[in-house]
């Protein structure tokens, strides 16, 4: 039987979340959920990902959010595609960079690549038209 997360524990929580929020610019329902359930094992993960996106630098960031945009695809994760294609776009990508890149996840992955991610495509791109490249989140 788990045993219910004491006074410190629960303050380690919100200090993890707030360390991701700050790391990440952004807090969504998994980190909430791990912050509450296991704040360990979102403190892990929000540290591997620290160090490979921000601390690694052999590639750019911009690559590498277009790397985990495609890898997302090709796994046909909406919440992460999305996810990354804005921060791709904030990261200096083009749209014809993020477009080439679906296309390249769909050659392993398949043309169902395509035809889950363009939609996707098209909302951002129709976001930045409407609101401009600044207001993607």
């Amino acid at each position: 039987m788990a045993k219910k997360a004491g006074k410190t524990e629960k303050k380690s929580a919100k200090k993890v979340l707030e360390q991701v929020s700050n790391g990440r610019g952004f807090i969504n329902v998994t980190h909430k959920v791990l912050s509450r359930e296991d704040p360990k094992m979102l403190e892990l993960t929000h540290q591997m990902f620290m160090h490979v996106m921000h601390e690694r630098k052999a590639l750019s960031l911009k690559v590498k959010e277009l790397l985990v945009m495609a890898i997302n695809a090709s796994l046909l994760y909406y919440t992460g595609t999305r996810a990354h294609m804005q921060l791709a776009l904030k990261a200096g990508a083009t749209k014809e960079e993020v477009f080439e890149a679906l296309e390249v996840a769909s050659w392993p992955a398949g043309i169902h690549v395509l035809r889950t991610c363009l939609p996707i495509y098209e909302e951002v791109m129709e976001e930045i038209r409407q609101h401009g490249k600044s207001k993607i989140t």
